[in-house]
């Protein structure tokens, strides 16, 4: 209702443009541009700008949580905090702390010189493209796949041809059509791959072809069903195989 308020995200044209649709008082959230009446990312600053008043809220440098694409999350959050009464010294205290959540980009531990990382909670492409993302040129080896959906991996297959990932390493049966992705794209000329129906396997071929000093990181890109009960079964397998190293 016109009492209420809605928040866009305006670097993306379906939820720009949706603030035509909206009957309540309109804001934005932005990584990508300065906005009035909007928190963004500028600089290397997040500000909220209020009636053409900024106010700084944090360095992007003090921010715990990992991956450029969680600065939308940032920014979305601050928006609907500030509008609720939180004081920007509580606001720049959380992100000042808050890592993360489990399975989320979250930092398992290093064995045999290797990083490993969990991001169970990746089950569509684009997650894992942004998880690759966060962590530059560092992510040498990807574990993915898992349940069929139909889901399109043709840009997922782009991106990874052209990445740092060097071993693919894929459950069934949606494991095989990311991999077909990735063929038509031409990364099978430099990415090796390996086919697993248990997390045991998985993690012995990563530990077997990850670099010292290189990430292993798991992005599904896949909902977990089949092997796995859920997206929790599938990461705490992979925690409980990287401790038995």
């Amino acid at each position: 209702t016109p009492n209420d308020l809605a928040i866009f995200n305006r670097d993306y044209p379906a939820s720009n443009e949706s603030d035509l649709y909206a009957e309540g008082k309109v804001l934005y959230v932005s990584r990508e541009r300065e906005t009035n009446n909007a928190c963004f990312v500028f600089n290397d600053l997040i500000k909220v700008r209020i009636q053409g008043q900024d106010e700084k809220i944090i360095n992007t440098s003090d921010i715990r949580l990992p991956g450029k694409h969680n600065l939308e999350n940032v920014c979305a959050a601050i928006m609907a905090a500030k509008l609720t009464g939180v004081s920007t010294k509580v606001i720049a205290s959380v992100l000042h702390t808050f890592s993360g959540l489990p399975d989320r980009l979250e930092y398992v531990s290093e064995k045999r010189g290797i990083l490993f990382y969990n991001d169970s909670l990746s089950t569509i492409p684009e997650a894992a493209v942004e998880a690759i993302k966060t962590f530059t040129n560092k992510v040498e080896t990807l574990i993915a796949g898992g349940h069929e959906r139909g889901i399109d991996y043709t840009g997922l297959g782009k991106y990874l041809a052209k990445s740092s990932v060097r071993t693919m390493i894929l459950f069934p049966p949606s494991g095989d059509r990311i991999w077909q992705a990735v063929v038509a794209a031409g990364g099978d000329k430099r990415i090796i791959k390996y086919d697993v129906s248990s997390m045991h396997e998985a993690i012995v071929y990563a530990s077997e072809e990850t670099s010292s000093g290189k990430i292993c990181l798991l992005s599904p890109a896949s909902a977990s069903f089949g092997i796995f009960k859920n997206y929790k079964d599938r990461a705490n397998q992979f925690k409980k195989e990287i401790e038995m190293l």
